[in-house]
């Protein structure tokens, strides 16, 4: 029985003191990551008004800056303000986890939508940093081995149609990121595409890597990517030696298989193009929280 099939919402006093973890017992007052001790129902809350705070600063920064992605954060501010709402309901139960362990609540914004999760994370490290010369350690927490979502608000899905007008683009334009591979998280449904309302396309000139990966099965596969079958996951990279050329880095669920191909850039959006088009697969580049916490300081909104 894994760790997550132990937790429960009612436990008893025994229970909760076997979560308590002799290494974070030791180093919890050396730890500085605040995400590491969100343990409650307060500490929640506190870090999904904060964050919602910061998005709505990133609105402002953005509006100013005449940005597109002004609207993804505002559909983002929507979401979080809905997530508050529910957990702040006295009637919402959220079991209090003991500060002694890796057991933390996770707040993560991504373009499949806002999510609470359960986590447990361990390797607890002892890490320096430098401050004005002086050497400084904390204690960071390195390994995710056990996630449960609580509770997750889904984005809604559009059509072409529906995201060109949302976005103040023609459809048209939405089609060719997709088939260029800019959209990574599109979705067919029947003959038509339908894109999350978070997702923006890269704003980069460059090629930006992508990663797709699976969980089920395949079936049906075109003859000339057969090679699928054996690999759960996708990394697209542009070579960094030959111009034009772009790697397809090809690994199997527990990674004792792996596999590069080489593609010209023809080849690679036929072949993306499928990868986005095919349910099976999942962009894994839809996290957005880092922007979220780090455009504020940074004000790097381009």
């Amino acid at each position: 029985m894994s760790k997550l099939e132990k937790y429960e919402l009612y436990m008893t006093e025994e229970d909760y003191d076997q979560m308590v973890e002799p290494e974070w017992e030791e180093h919890y007052a050396e730890i500085d990551d605040d995400y590491l001790k969100i343990k409650n129902k307060r500490d929640v809350l506190k870090d999904l008004r904060d964050t919602s705070s910061r998005v709505q600063r990133i609105v402002e920064l953005l509006q100013e800056a005449n940005s597109h992605k002004a609207t993804q954060y505002k559909v983002l501010g929507r979401m979080l303000d809905e997530m508050i709402e529910w957990f702040d309901d006295p009637c919402t139960p959220l079991l209090p986890l003991p500060y002694y362990s890796g057991w933390v609540y996770e707040v993560q914004t991504t373009t499949n939508g806002v999510s609470l999760d359960l986590c447990h994370r361990s390797s607890l490290v002892e890490e320096p940093y430098e401050v004005d010369g002086q050497i400084f350690t904390t204690w960071v927490a390195e390994l995710l081995d056990a996630h449960s979502v609580c509770k997750h608000i889904a984005p809604k899905y559009l059509t072409v149609s529906e995201y060109a007008e949302l976005y103040g683009v023609e459809a048209v334009t939405v089609r060719q990121w997709i088939r260029r591979g800019k959209l990574r998280n599109a979705k067919k449904n029947g003959s038509e595409w339908m894109l999350s309302e978070l997702s923006i396309p890269s704003q980069e000139r460059k090629y930006t890597t992508g990663v797709y990966t699976r969980d089920n099965v395949l079936t049906e596969l075109p003859a000339e990517y057969s090679f699928l079958s054996k690999y759960n996951r996708v990394r697209i990279e542009a070579s960094e030696e030959e111009k034009g050329t772009f790697l397809i880095k090809l690994n199997s669920a527990n990674w004792d298989r792996t596999e590069t191909i080489k593609m010209t850039k023809q080849e690679r959006e036929k072949f993306e193009y499928y990868l986005i088009g095919n349910a099976s697969f999942q962009s894994t580049e839809s996290w957005i929280s880092t922007m979220v916490r780090e455009v504020i300081q940074n004000e790097n909104i381009s």
